[in-house]
């Protein structure tokens, strides 16, 4: 079968680039099936998240028992992954979220995780003794987002954390420009919070820009600030934590149920003041520190972990995928 697979923007066909997402394509051809571009006619369509326009580009020539659904993006993000209506369009669909995929009657998958580690006490003496924070500036103006809550963080925790990522210190005519582009997402939603533009057009002295490699950004620090995108999912963030050997403070999912145990990480509430009082504690417990970094590397050598290793999950949804077309 002639399969085309959309990019996670969703402005056109996927482009695959080597690993991981090379077992994705393997797992498909050993199936037999062959992956053409969108404008190739294929028999069947594999979204990575959704995409309105692609799929009306598609039309009717795909029946709904050919077409698949990855998310890729929570709700504040992407609303329209979300739409129950989802369900009559797609075969199935797949989410990174067992809450997800309960509430929206769909399949869970783990986040695919990356795989190269290093001793976490590597030195560590010479490491700068601060929160390392690698997330992007974005604004989404809907409800329960958390991308304010970063950025009431960032500023009442400013002296322990130093900022990597995009679009900070951008002013306030591009900051406000992102707020303007997110309202589509936030009608769609039906869900607008006047909150979610605290911090418009701040700037932070203690901003270093994008990073190439986020390990070797990471592996320069005792600590990370994790922030997550969503409650209600666990991304590559607190791996990326791990892999790199410092101490996560994090703020997000209940790790365990996800899979992680609770041990990996100073789990903190969504709150400034409550993540600045952690963050002194933490610093200054070091009997802490050497605990959550021994719990990190025991999981990294778990089979629990080698179960989200990136390659084994894109591998498994081609393989359901497969299963579903055959």
């Amino acid at each position: 079968m002639k399969i085309a697979i959309t990019s996670q923007d969703g402005k056109g066909d996927f482009r695959f680039t080597g690993p991981p997402w090379d077992s994705f394509s393997s797992t498909l051809k050993k199936h037999g099936h062959e992956i053409i571009p969108l404008d190739s006619k294929p028999d069947a369509i594999i979204f990575n998240n959704f995409s309105g326009s692609l799929l009306h580009k598609v039309g009717d020539s795909i029946p709904s028992s050919r077409k698949f659904l990855i998310v890729w993006e929570p709700p504040v993000n992407l609303p329209q992954n979300f739409n129950r209506k989802n369900s009559k369009i797609f075969n199935d669909i797949f989410f990174p979220s067992t809450i997800w995929a309960k509430q929206y009657s769909g399949r869970a998958f783990s986040w695919p995780q990356g795989s190269h580690a290093e001793s976490p006490k590597d030195n560590w003496e010479n490491r700068i003794n601060k929160f390392c924070f690698i997330q992007a500036n974005r604004w989404q103006i809907v409800k329960n987002e958390k991308y304010s809550l970063r950025r009431r963080v960032l500023r009442e925790c400013n002296e322990y954390v130093d900022i990597y990522g995009r679009n900070w210190n951008q002013g306030l005519m591009v900051d406000l420009l992102y707020v303007l582009r997110s309202m589509p997402n936030a009608l769609i939603a039906k869900s607008i919070s006047l909150r979610a533009i605290n911090g418009i057009g701040i700037s932070f002295n203690n901003c270093m820009g994008p990073v190439e490699d986020k390990l070797k950004t990471l592996r320069q620090y005792r600590f990370a600030l994790i922030i997550e995108n969503s409650d209600e999912y666990v991304s590559e963030k607190i791996v990326d934590a791990l892999l790199a050997g410092v101490v996560p403070l994090y703020v997000g999912a209940e790790l365990n149920r996800f899979g992680f145990p609770d041990g990996i990480a100073n789990v903190c509430e969504p709150d400034e003041r409550a993540i600045e009082s952690t963050m002194k504690k933490l610093m200054a417990d070091i009997i802490l520190q050497q605990t959550i970094i021994e719990s990190g590397k025991e999981f990294l050598n778990s089979d629990t972990f080698r179960a989200m290793l990136n390659y084994r999950v894109l591998s498994q949804l081609a393989e359901q995928i497969c299963v579903e077309l055959e």
